[in-house]
């Protein structure tokens, strides 16, 4: 029998929110950098509660069951500068999935700056489907696959098992989640759809690493032009 906690865990890498999500933002002259997550995953229900939770709409009191209401853009708070958070699903036309189109998938990919890779508690194929999907994904957007210099800006996001009867047969546990995020050098986080525990946060956690991989690029790039120049 695996192991069970009722607590929420999240990987001790992670840094703390401070209360970002509840500060207001600052007048400004030129609008907040948007960031655009893409949710990487086959679990359409996950990946939509998720959304709701982070980004809720009007509409959503009105067709709770709908899943089709993306993309969704909130503007929060990240280490004290606005920012713009786009989320970009996959459910297509008539619930079409479009996870499951290679040609359209790459399209997603491709205009992401971040992704969430999700999988479920309960379901250990959708765990087994993260490296996968994070190799396609690595593929889509040309990074070499040298995680300590050129990571790609994601995390593997656990949906907890919120039922206690279920609990004590929960076919992954949060170790073998936290040991996959390692080996891809992903940030990882477990989350409740039950009460929402923990998804603000993990938005929160992508601005940031897609910031820094942003900077990190343009570094890059200016580092180039000054050797080219010299």
């Amino acid at each position: 029998m695996l192991s069970y906690s009722r607590e929420l865990r999240r990987n001790p890498k992670l840094q703390p929110i401070q209360n970002d999500i509840d500060i207001e933002p600052a007048i400004r002259s030129v609008p907040p950098p948007k960031y655009r997550v893409v949710f990487v995953s086959p679990l359409v229900g996950a990946r939509s509660k998720i959304a709701k939770v982070f980004c809720p709409t009007p509409a959503d009191r009105h067709h709770p069951m709908d899943t089709r209401k993306f993309p969704r853009i909130k503007e929060c708070i990240v280490d004290g500068e606005p920012v713009t958070i786009e989320l970009i699903d996959t459910l297509g036309p008539g619930n079409a999935d479009h996870y499951f189109e290679k040609n359209l998938m790459n399209a997603y990919i491709g205009q992401g700056d971040g992704f969430l890779f999700i999988y479920s508690a309960e379901n250990r194929k959708s765990l087994e489907l993260v490296k996968e999907n994070y190799g396609w994904v690595v593929r889509s957007k040309q990074h070499e696959r040298d995680n300590a210099t050129n990571p790609v800006p994601g995390m593997l996001v656990a949906v907890r098992v919120e039922d206690e009867n279920k609990a004590s047969w929960m076919e992954v546990t949060w170790e073998e989640g936290n040991k996959l995020a390692e080996e891809m050098n992903l940030a990882f986080m477990q989350v409740s759809l039950k009460n929402g525990r923990n998804v603000e946060e993990v938005f929160i956690h992508i601005a940031r690493l897609i910031k820094k991989y942003q900077e990190r690029v343009r570094r890059k790039i200016t580092a180039c032009d000054i050797t080219d120049n010299a």
